[in-house]
């Protein structure tokens, strides 16, 4: 069998003439591992190669230590969330400048709209009750004693602040029905606002003699009296209610007359209230 020549690169040149001279049996089992590890498709005999863990420990990057990073990441996210704020709140307000007049001029012709037809509205329901006030005066001149076309009447004159003519209607009321308290109280109303305060005082004496815990009396009555000037009067008249009311224990009539009192000193203390 003749001699088998193996080409290594990585041999040295007299472990080339040692093959060639060595013809002995040992010479093919010394060549078996050589032959292994020359093989290309010996891949389970092959080489495993190492790679020292001090090499791979060595990053190929200059090391930037972690704790300067995150302070210059804080310091640039604050300092991007404070441009960040100022900048929306900055915008907020130049929206909102803008928004606010936008929104008032937009909304001023809705308004004077809905304005125009709400007056057009209230124009028009005061002429419906002229026209049923000049439709019951017509119905008063055939039945003068017609208490519905009475009311119809005296509401309308009240409405419009005609209180010298309402005052005659509230007087025929009183004629036709005495015994009716609230034709007699408007009576009074009427000349307390037309600044006939001592006739107005009468009334109110008069309806109290009837019926001396009527509520709507003694507050007609203590209004008179303050417009009046007569202060402490005032009070000394509703205390005296206030005796009745708890001496006859009409607790409901006695609950409210505290309260009418206790009303008396805020207009006491402010009168415009």
């Amino acid at each position: 069998m003749g001699s088998i020549k193996i080409f290594s690169p990585c041999s040295p040149p007299s472990h080339f003439q040692n093959l060639k001279s060595s013809k002995n049996c040992n010479s093919s089992t010394s060549l078996k591992p050589l032959l292994c590890s020359m093989n290309p498709l010996n891949i389970h005999s092959r080489h495993k190669l190492h790679i020292s863990s001090n090499i791979c420990s060595k990053s190929l990057f200059p090391q930037i230590p972690t704790s300067s990073i995150s302070k210059r990441n804080n310091k640039f996210t604050s300092f991007l969330s404070e441009k960040v704020l100022v900048s929306l709140v900055g915008a907020f307000i130049f929206i909102g400048s803008f928004g606010l007049n936008t929104r008032q001029s937009l909304a001023l012709p809705a308004q004077t709209s809905g304005g125009s037809v709400n007056l057009e509205g209230k124009r028009d329901a005061q002429m419906e009750k002229s026209e049923d006030e000049e439709m019951y005066e017509k119905v008063l001149e055939k039945e003068p004693r017609n208490v519905e076309a009475l009311k119809v009447v005296l509401h309308g004159k009240m409405r419009r602040g005609q209180t010298k003519e309402a005052v005659k209607y509230v007087g025929r009321l009183i004629e036709i029905e005495p015994e009716e308290v609230e034709w007699r109280l408007l009576e009074a109303l009427c000349y307390e606002m037309m600044g006939q305060l001592n006739k107005a005082k009468r009334l109110f004496n008069e309806i109290l003699e009837e019926r001396p815990l009527l509520l709507r009396a003694l507050h007609g009555l203590a209004l008179v009296m303050h417009k009046n000037l007569e202060g402490p009067a005032v009070f000394e008249m509703l205390s005296k209610a206030l005796e009745v009311a708890h001496r006859e224990k009409r607790v409901t009539e006695e609950r409210n007359i505290r309260i009418l009192i206790a009303q008396m000193h805020v207009v006491k203390v402010n009168p415009t209230s």
